[in-house]
């Protein structure tokens, strides 16, 4: 990989992170205004609406898009666009022919499988509006592939933005109009319409012609079907996790929809939390690739980026998980009692999560497919049997705790196997720099903000919008102060050494709204930590 080419996946990179970030920030603005018009109640039976159509959604795909992203971008590299509209067509056929037969049952059959999944049939006619969902979801997959494919950024990250604009903006006509589940319902519906067909639009030119080339089909569907069955466990037992929270809170009616409608306002937040670390880790691939394909040690870059990404995450996590109830009652509102508990059950999981995300990657770079495939399977194993007894004994916190666990579980089974095959290993006192570190600057932060805004309050009375001012500034103060003594006591443990800085330098220096910030605490750190060594000897990568 050339600087040409390495410059090219930055700018990819940098392009996705702000749609994502973007994104994130209009997802989380919609759930505020959603959540906040519904009530846990209404908001707990929109959820509960598509649990069926999420299981069904799971067949939706069986690969074939990531299938038409593969050989989409082999045709690319070779300029044979002929590739890509076979490809295109191919799938095409066998995706609106399987996403057909996913829209008859929600279309023909609402209340059985209404019942039967979540034991509530008064929501069989919000299952039959989501019938034609599964169609556009599939479009609009196709769609993103073969924008990824031939390396155009800005449209697929505009598809993405686009279809959150969109969902925001029709929730508000519908509200306004009088629905409100039924508005919410056909809100989600309505943006996945537009963006799939402006998705066709935009994909056009590259499925447009009349020379002939051979694709073979019999390859491309092993292929297809290799990337989907390891997903498709982990798949299975998410839904598997809804419909389990469904019959445990059936018998509680109105009580019973409130519980799934914090439960679910906690999942989606940790989805939001998750969408941003995923968004820090989209170099990581070319990265590792690059590393490989140069002669170098794949694993020690592995072990490296692991020791990077756990100094730059353990704050966050930490931070959202000690402040949970503050950040859900920003975005939720104070009707969303239980979702912090939820929320911080789900969220230890956060804390491995770059063990999960750095090794999953190492191994795709060492096309090692044999573990990804047993980890599905004993991930799939343990959560099933988690799912059933801490089900059984703490109800609803139970669900939230097997989330989190089978999670680790299978961020921990990653870094064992690649312990064992690889020799990979990781820095376990830098890890437990990293945790100390960040546990102080929370609990000093926490105790700090407490203090300020108590004082405030004891001498001011709010309105509820001067008191969600007064919540997100304290919120902003907190992790402020957060991150400022992390970066201090960090420097003072040395917790970081001189390439693991620069590391983080260079992958936030594109990102120009957060990279003063980055920048300066660095310089913090860089000043306390040669200041503590005696000297400032400087490595590069």
């Amino acid at each position: 990989m050339n600087d040409e080419q390495l410059g090219n996946v930055s700018f990819q990179a940098v392009i996705y992170g702000f749609a994502t970030l973007f994104q994130i920030i209009i997802q989380v603005f919609t759930m505020m205004y959603i959540s906040r018009i519904l009530g846990p109640e209404l908001y707990g039976l929109y959820n509960l609406s598509q649990v069926p159509l999420s299981l069904l959604l799971m067949f939706s795909d069986l690969g074939f898009n990531a299938a038409l992203f593969r050989y989409s971008s082999i045709g690319h590299s070779k300029r044979n666009y002929c590739i890509i509209r076979r490809a295109f067509f191919f799938n095409l056929k066998v995706l609106f022919a399987i996403n057909l037969g996913l829209s008859l049952p929600l279309l023909i059959f609402p209340s059985e499988l209404s019942v039967a999944l979540t034991q509530r049939e008064e929501i069989s006619r919000l299952v039959m509006l989501t019938g034609m969902t599964p169609i556009a979801n599939a479009l609009f997959g196709m769609s993103i592939s073969i924008l990824a494919a031939v390396e155009d950024a800005e449209k697929r990250a505009f598809l993405q933005v686009l279809q959150s604009l969109v969902r925001i903006v029709a929730a508000v006509i519908l509200f306004s109009s009088g629905y409100l589940v039924e508005g919410a319902m056909a809100s989600y519906i309505i943006s996945y319409i537009v963006v799939a067909l402006l998705g066709l639009f935009f994909v056009k030119p590259f499925i447009s012609g009349r020379d002939e080339c051979l694709l073979e089909t019999t390859d491309y569907v092993k292929f297809a079907v290799s990337v989907f069955i390891p997903g498709f466990l982990t798949g299975i037992l998410s839904r598997l996790v809804s419909i389990k929270l469904a019959y445990a809170t059936a018998p509680l009616g109105e009580l019973g929809n409130y519980v799934f409608g914090n439960f679910n306002a906690a999942s989606a937040f940790m989805g939001a939390v998750l969408s941003i670390y995923g968004s820090l880790a989209t170099p990581l691939l070319p990265y590792l690739s690059y590393q490989l394909s140069n002669g170098n040690n794949a694993a020690s870059s592995a072990e490296r980026l692991t020791n990077i990404f756990n100094a730059t995450l353990a704050p966050l996590s930490v931070f959202a998980l000690f402040f949970s109830d503050k950040v859900i009652t920003i975005v939720y509102g104070v009707r969303y009692d239980l979702a912090p508990g939820y929320f911080s059950l789900m969220g230890i999981s956060l804390l491995t999560f770059h063990v999960g995300v750095v090794y999953s990657t190492f191994f795709q770079v060492m096309n090692d497919k044999k573990i990804i495939m047993l980890n599905g399977l004993a991930t799939f194993i343990f959560g099933v049997i988690s799912l059933e007894i801490l089900s059984s004994m703490f109800g609803a916190l139970g669900i939230a705790l097997t989330i989190g666990l089978y999670n680790v579980f299978s961020h921990i089974l990653y870094f064992i196997y690649g312990k064992i095959k690889y020799k990979t290993n990781t820095d376990a006192l830098k890890a437990l720099k990293a945790l100390f570190s960040t546990i102080i600057s929370c609990l000093v932060s926490h105790a700090t903000v407490s203090m300020i805004t108590g004082f405030i309050l004891a001498f001011t009375m709010f309105d509820p919008i001067g008191l969600f001012l007064l919540r997100t500034l304290s919120l902003l103060l907190a992790f402020t102060i957060t991150l400022q003594i992390y970066a201090i006591l960090m420097a003072v443990l040395r917790g970081l050494d001189e390439v693991d800085i620069a590391f983080i330098e260079k992958m936030f220096s594109r990102i120009k709204f957060i990279r003063w910030f980055v920048e300066y605490l660095a310089r913090v750190y860089k000043k306390i930590y040669y200041a503590s060594r005696g000297k400032a000897r400087r490595e590069t990568l």
